[in-house]
């Protein structure tokens, strides 16, 4: 999975790395678009760009106001569009954010979505607005959707459930689980909306992941849909993370590693049953309740696991064996397979095996995709 990365350098030093993912530099916000995205035009202040897409047809303006809250920002570029809007206010992690749907006339009607969010301590605020001609809406809003949820303004953000599951899926509690690995009971708890709202962005995901089912650039869709999916997973395993690590008292690396894998050999096969789903693929947080898994919500719990834990954990994927499995890079006897200069041990979740043993008619490195859960860079 090689990155292809176009440096493009902007007035007042605003500069993107722009292909898989968006960076901009100076003002420290990212998305990871859909596939496709093409840079359209940007103003001579380095401040608004408009990204378009050639076949899905949505637009990505990015306008960044400075010295201005989130709300106010938001009501002046839709301002500024002669929109009709409706929006509402609410947190993400530490900052105020608004949201908005809207309407507007231009060549044509449209409709849209869009976020504002504060940069850089409220020095400045970001709006991201994403439209599409009003016919096409109801078909292309699992696109916009997963495009604006994509969003990262920090590091504070990027370690939360994305901007739009935020507003949708508010914290509704605590709920208390226990669960059994390594022949111990370890408690612990996830909130009340976790299931729901990862369910949410499951659908959300391969909503857009489906437009490129026949495309050129449909292996690249279907790492971004497990990397999207993955990371609001992340995001709500971390307080489950500390209490298996601080349960097992495992300080062996290996064997921390291997205790996590057996966990998940053990689970029941059982696929999730829920009827309104358009993905086959069980929430990982659903998983943790018994509610179902496969073998790749299985790799992404014990990636996801390991990744907050300190490990260096990937997951791989193949259509031709229609299976997924872990990677994890850590020095011990086993098979390997190489990725961005690095060597990660096999980790097969669905056989009673450690990991660095793998299935001899699965070994054709050739036939598995990399999925970059950290989104570090392949050199």
């Amino acid at each position: 999975m090689k990155r292809f990365l176009l440096l493009l350098t902007f007035v007042f030093c605003s500069t993107f790395i722009f292909a898989e993912s968006l960076i901009d530099e100076k003002f420290g916000y990212s998305m990871d678009l859909p596939e496709g995205y093409v840079l359209d035009s940007s103003s001579d202040d380095g401040l608004m760009f408009l990204f378009t897409h050639p076949s899905m047809h949505v637009n990505l303006i990015l306008r960044i106001y400075e010295n201005t809250d989130a709300l106010t920002a938001q009501n002046i570029a839709l301002g500024k569009l002669g929109a009709q809007y409706q929006t509402d206010s609410f947190m993400w992690g530490s900052k105020n954010c608004s949201v908005s749907t809207f309407t507007m006339t231009l060549d044509d009607n449209y409709e849209g979505l869009s976020f504002s969010s504060p940069l850089n301590n409220d020095e400045a605020s970001l709006v991201a607005i994403a439209y599409v001609k009003q016919a096409n809406y109801t078909k292309a809003s699992q696109f916009m959707m997963s495009m604006l949820n994509s969003l990262s303004v920090d590091e504070e953000t990027d370690n939360l459930p994305g901007i739009l599951i935020t507003y949708l899926f508010p914290s509704e509690g605590s709920e208390k689980i226990t669960l059994e690995i390594g022949g111990k009971k370890i408690s612990t708890a996830i909130d009340k909306s976790d299931v729901e709202a990862n369910q949410f962005v499951v659908d959300m995901e391969f909503g857009c992941f489906s437009h490129y089912a026949s495309h050129k650039l449909w292996k690249e869709a279907w790492q971004r849909y497990y990397k999207m999916v993955y990371k609001d997973s992340k995001a709500r395993l971390k307080n489950v993370s500390k209490d298996i690590y601080k349960g097992l008292k495992i300080k062996n690396k290996t064997d921390y590693a291997n205790t996590l894998l057996q966990w998940t050999q053990d689970f029941p096969y059982k696929r999730d049953n829920q009827k309104n789903s358009s993905s086959d693929f069980t929430p990982v947080m659903a998983v943790l309740k018994g509610e179902g898994n496969d073998c790749d919500s299985r790799s992404m719990l014990v990636s996801a696991l390991l990744n907050i834990a300190g490990f260096d954990s990937i997951m791989i994927i193949s259509r031709e064996y229609s299976h997924a499995m872990v990677g994890l890079n850590l020095t011990a006897p086993g098979q390997t397979f190489s990725f961005n200069n690095k060597n990660y041990l096999y980790g097969e979740t669905t056989a009673p095996v450690t990991f660095g043993k793998v299935a001899q008619n699965q070994m054709d490195f050739s036939k598995w995709i990399v999925v970059d859960v950290e989104n570090t860079l392949e050199e």
